[in-house]
């Protein structure tokens, strides 16, 4: 069934611990007796909230309600269906552990706003706490367990994305603070899950299609304050944990993250130290994430495309600081400074039909940040024909203030120069790096020496770093055609926090509680 995407704003995502403590464990009560879901299991049952009114429960759930708006027990069991897909997911395909107490007891969902104490949501979705013994729990508003019937794949979405909350909890890692606001990755990895684990379902994708509309913003920038524009941006931050995965071929990767963290608070430390032991880094593979981005050079990408499509007609459009001509830019351009990249923030200059087989490239990139921090810069560029991609290596490093050059262009319906900030330390997400450049075919009488030689479609080099081109498969010129962007009928549907940042973006103010988890 078709939706308005302002039917549903909606949020998920942990929050602190709530300062209960779970009542002695009691012997699980069954299901009524008109029910095919009684469970064998010894485990037994604790209620941290004391709710102590209906129990239904599946091989390692409880699920608890109150006497108000209770939901259908058919409603219930396919809750209970797509959490015990996830738990089964989450541990023998990506290896992470149950709660230590999940062998002798049920891991509790409670469904909210139905009275008897059960707590109240103000937004149509979920989240997963803490009891004050550590043990962590879901909440699932009852507004959406009738959408199991109407909108299928939005309660399987959120089942998915709530479980890996769960996973995160127990791994113990990445505070979720105002000290350590690591939401971005909570919520983006969690939305990763999602994908990964139902890769047809195009709402769990919905999300990540918003990450190119405001590419300047920080990769780690987390908000759910009405008055900041870009509001809920930490959940299309899966689209980088999807480009991880799919750039290193390791599945694990994101999962072994929160394994392996430790006391590490930063995300991108522990990925920078885990990709190193392939040989490559965090640098180098999100300068290459804009160019991938351009056009969800992804498997199941065309979900993403669709999504896009979705938003453009209600959502501001900063994919490129400029749009120029074959002919290019005659002098050089400074981006708006509302544009100026962020901390692991990228820009995107878009020239049309360029005139000439070699594109020039003048880069001046500012020393310092807005705040103070040390610049550092990285170019890569992706040409389009007939939307399949081509993919050039700009700098090789960091790039400084120079020339540069791009060549087998010619016959390109579009290419995209994406300029990324990534400074070694920065003061704020807020901080702006900036820079000019111009970008335009050579001079008629200037000759080009040593081009900077584009490559056919793939993927940057994880295994091997040794290449100057991106590379997904087999190399042999350092270089292989990766998949043709897929384009399928648009499912219209809605993902649970999506126009956090979509609505907000157009003024709307929505009724949620800011800053969960702190």
């Amino acid at each position: 069934m078709p939706m308005s995407p302002d039917l549903f704003l909606c949020l998920t995502g942990p929050l602190a611990p709530v300062a209960l403590h779970a009542d002695g464990p009691t012997h699980v009560r069954p299901p009524p007796p008109d029910s095919d879901s009684d469970s064998d299991s010894e485990r037994l049952v604790r209620d941290p909230l004391r709710i102590g009114e209906n129990l239904y429960t599946s091989e390692h759930f409880a699920v608890h309600w109150g006497t108000e708006r209770g939901p259908e027990l058919a409603h219930v069991e396919v809750l209970l269906d797509h959490l015990e897909r996830a738990w089964t997911e989450g541990i023998e395909r990506f290896g992470h552990a149950p709660h230590e107490t999940s062998a002798t007891t049920f891991l509790n969902v409670y469904i909210g706003n139905t009275g008897s104490r059960t707590p109240e949501l103000d937004f149509p979705g979920a989240y997963v706490t803490q009891d004050a013994d550590g043990v962590p729990y879901i909440v699932v508003n009852t507004e959406i367990l009738p959408y199991a019937d109407a909108y299928p794949e939005y309660l399987e979405g959120v089942a998915v994305h709530e479980m890996y909350h769960v996973f995160q909890f127990i791994t113990g890692t990445f505070p979720y603070s105002r000290r350590a606001n690591n939401s971005w990755y909570w919520e983006g990895t969690a939305n990763w899950f999602s994908e990964q684990v139902l890769p047809d379902n195009s709402w769990t994708h919905a999300n990540g299609a918003l990450y190119p509309l405001a590419p300047h913003v920080s990769l780690t920038h987390a908000s759910l304050a009405p008055s900041d524009p870009y509001a809920g941006r930490q959940y299309a931050t899966t689209a980088f944990a999807r480009f991880l995965t799919e750039q290193t071929g390791d599945d694990q990767l994101i999962a072994r993250s929160w394994q392996r963290a430790g006391d590490e608070p930063s995300p991108l430390v522990v990925l920078d130290g885990l990709l190193a032991e392939s040989g490559t880094g965090i640098d180098e593979l999100f300068s290459w994430f804009g160019a991938y981005t351009v056009t969800f050079d992804y498997d199941h990408g065309h979900h993403y495309a669709d999504w896009l499509d979705v938003y453009l007609d209600t959502t501001p459009d900063e994919r490129w600081v400029a749009v120029l001509t074959g002919e290019g830019s005659a002098e050089p351009l400074a981006p708006p400074s509302g544009l100026l990249p962020r901390p692991h923030g990228y820009n995107v200059v878009r020239l049309d039909a360029p005139v000439d087989d070699t594109l020039v490239i003048d880069f001046v990139p500012e020393e310092t940040g807005s705040e103070g921090s040390p610049a550092r810069f990285y170019l890569r560029a992706v040409s389009l024909r007939e939307g399949a991609p081509t993919y050039a290596e700009v700098t090789d490093g960091p790039a400084e203030a120079g020339q540069y050059r791009v060549t087998g262009v010619a016959g390109a319906d579009e290419v995209h120069l994406i300029v990324s900030a990534q400074p070694p330390a920065w003061e704020s997400n807020e901080e702006t790096f900036g820079y000019t450049v111009a970008v335009g075919p050579p001079p008629e009488d200037e000759s080009v020496d040593e081009p900077v030689e584009s490559t056919d479609s793939g993927a940057p080099p994880a295994q091997d770093t040794t290449t100057d081109a991106p590379t997904r498969g087999d190399k042999s010129t350092g270089c292989t055609t990766g998949p043709s962007p897929r384009r399928r009928p648009l499912y219209v549907g809605f993902l649970f926090p999506l126009l956090v940042w979509g609505r907000s973006r157009r003024g709307a103010r929505p009724a949620r509680r800011e800053e969960r988890g702190q």
